[in-house]
């Protein structure tokens, strides 16, 4: 409900590679906390289906009665997205993983940020996993994709969804006076000390 990130949707082609992955390629909705994201650690995209009634596929946001699309950020070892918040609280991330070629075998990812981790495998009908996110101040996090499978298949997620934000309460004024109040004891006993030597 606040923003998303569709992986390399921007494309307007079947089994196309787009090579290193690319923000442009991304069609996003950015929430207001987030001001920013980058790719990274040899991140790749790939367009499978440009136009697809499958519902495993991403659902258009700019159509949502007509076709979906089928597409990746993906690499054959662990990459990573960092994101940028512009703003401290509490929300949810949402990542959708799909294995749309059914590779032999199924594929397997662990997905960490800060604080959880998530692990999926046999997602070729599409899997969520959905971590809370605690920022108390503005700051970078990152998105890692980890390799959790034989060699030879890649990693591959295809939409971030950003939901439930909720911002960091402010200091109650009694929590304001009371650290004003500790500070001035301290620097008054500080003094009286240096006056004792």
């Amino acid at each position: 409900s606040d923003g998303y990130i569709l992986c390399d949707f921007a494309v307007d082609a079947d089994n196309a590679y787009s090579g290193g992955a690319a923000n442009s390629n991304d069609v996003t909705s950015l929430p207001w906390y987030i001001a920013s994201y980058v790719y990274g650690a040899g991140a790749q995209q790939y367009m499978w289906e440009n136009a697809t009634g499958e519902t495993r596929a991403v659902q258009d946001p700019a159509n949502p009665g007509g076709t979906r699309k089928a597409a990746t950020s993906f690499d054959g070892d662990d990459f990573y997205i960092d994101f940028v918040a512009s703003q401290p609280g509490t929300f949810q991330l949402a990542v959708y993983a799909l294995d749309w070629d059914n590779f032999s075998g199924g594929r397997s990812i662990i997905l960490n940020v800060p604080g959880d981790s998530a692990a999926l495998s046999s997602f070729q009908d599409g899997k969520w996993a959905v971590f809370d996110i605690h920022l108390p101040t503005p700051q970078t996090f990152r998105l890692d994709v980890i390799d959790n499978q034989p060699s030879g298949s890649n990693n591959t997620i295809s939409a971030i969804l950003f939901a439930g934000y909720t911002p960091v309460p402010e200091p109650s004024a009694a929590t304001v006076l009371l650290t004003l109040g500790l500070f001035r004891l301290w620097r008054g006993g500080r003094r009286r000390a240096g006056q004792g030597r």
